[in-house]
C-alpha cells in the first residue's frame, strides 16, 4: 500500500489556514451578534404605554395655533411647537415621548443644558399602539444631565370632545367655532408631544395664536396680548404666565368669540425660573 507523505511546510500552511478561517468566522459572528444587539436596543420600544424609567420633565414651553376655519380639504387643524426641559434618569440612546395623531413638520432638535454637545437624533419612529414618538440617538444620554427637546407639529382640531378639539354652535343662524380642551389621562399627547405620565408635575408656559377679536383662556394669568402677523395671516398672540406644578391632564385651553371666559388658575406651589 502506498504511503502518503506530508511535508512540514504543508502541515503548517494547513494549520494556519484553519486558524485564519476560524478567526474570521469568529469575528464575523461577533460583529453580527453585536449589530443585532445594537439594532434591538435602537428599535425595540416597550410594549406598554407606561414609560420605563420615565425622564423627569420640569417645564414645557408650548405655542399652539388652532385654525377656526377649514382648510381647502375641509379639515380643521392646529399647528404648534413645544420645548420640554427634562432630566435623564437612566442612560439611554432612545427618547420615548408620547404623541397621538401628531405629525412633525420639522426635524426635532436636542440640546444639553450644561453647554456640552448633545447626541444627535439619527431617526424618528412612531408607534401607534403605545402612542410613542421614538427618537433614536447617535449616543447615550447621560444620567443626571438636563436636556431640552424641541418639536414642531400639526394635528387635527377634531370634534371628538377629547384633548384639543372644536365645538360648534350658532348665533343668529351663523355657525361659530370654539377651540377648547377636555383632557383626561393620556389626552395631552394629542395636543403636543409630552411625557404623558400623571406622576410627573412640570410647569407649563402657554402661548396661543388666534383670530383677531377672539378671547383666550388657560390655567394662568394672561401676561401679554399682541396683534401680529404669522405666515401672512393677521393673528393675536396671547402669552400666559408659568403655571404652578401640575400634571399634564390639568391643562386648560380655550379660544372663543365670547367675552365672559374666566381663566382656570392653578395654585402656584413655588416660584419657577425657566431653564
Amino acid at each position: 500500500m502506498a504511503k502518503c507523505h506530508f511535508s512540514a511546510m504543508c502541515i503548517i500552511c494547513t494549520v494556519v489556514s484553519i486558524v485564519s478561517v476560524s478567526i474570521l468566522v469568529g469575528l464575523w459572528t461577533y460583529q453580527f451578534l453585536s449589530f443585532a444587539d445594537q439594532t434591538r436596543s435602537r428599535t425595540e420600544a416597550p410594549d406598554s404605554r407606561c414609560l420605563p424609567e420615565c425622564p423627569l420633565p420640569v417645564s414645557y414651553d408650548v405655542t399652539l395655533w388652532p385654525r377656526l376655519k377649514p382648510t381647502n380639504e375641509g379639515l380643521y387643524i392646529f399647528t404648534g411647537n413645544s420645548t420640554v426641559v427634562f432630566k435623564c434618569v437612566k442612560e439611554t440612546d432612545l427618547i420615548l415621548i408620547h404623541a397621538n395623531k401628531l405629525n412633525l413638520t420639522a426635524d426635532a432638535t436636542l440640546s444639553a443644558l450644561n453647554g456640552s454637545p448633545a447626541p444627535s437624533i439619527t431617526s424618528t419612529q412612531t408607534i401607534s399602539k403605545t402612542q410613542y414618538l421614538v427618537f433614536h440617538l447617535s449616543e447615550k444620554l447621560k444620567a443626571g444631565e438636563w436636556y431640552k427637546l424641541h418639536t414642531e407639529f400639526v394635528g387635527e382640531l377634531a370634534d371628538d370632545l377629547r384633548g384639543f378639539y372644536r365645538s360648534e354652535y350658532e348665533v343668529n343662524g351663523v355657525k361659530q367655532i370654539v377651540a377648547t380642551s377636555q383632557i383626561r389621562l393620556t389626552h395631552t399627547c394629542g395636543i403636543f408631544p409630552c411625557f404623558d405620565e400623571p406622576k410627573t408635575k412640570p410647569v407649563f408656559h402657554i402661548t396661543l395664536l388666534q383670530e383677531r377679536g377672539t378671547v383666550t383662556s388657560s390655567n394662568a394669568e394672561e401676561i401679554e396680548k399682541l396683534n401680529t402677523s404669522v405666515d401672512g395671516t393677521d393673528v393675536t398672540m396671547s402669552r400666559f404666565e408659568w403655571t404652578g406644578m401640575m400634571s399634564s391632564d390639568q391643562l386648560t385651553l380655550i379660544i372663543t368669540d365670547g367675552t365672559n371666559v374666566q381663566p382656570t388658575k392653578t395654585k402656584r406651589k413655588r416660584k419657577f425660573t425657566p431653564m
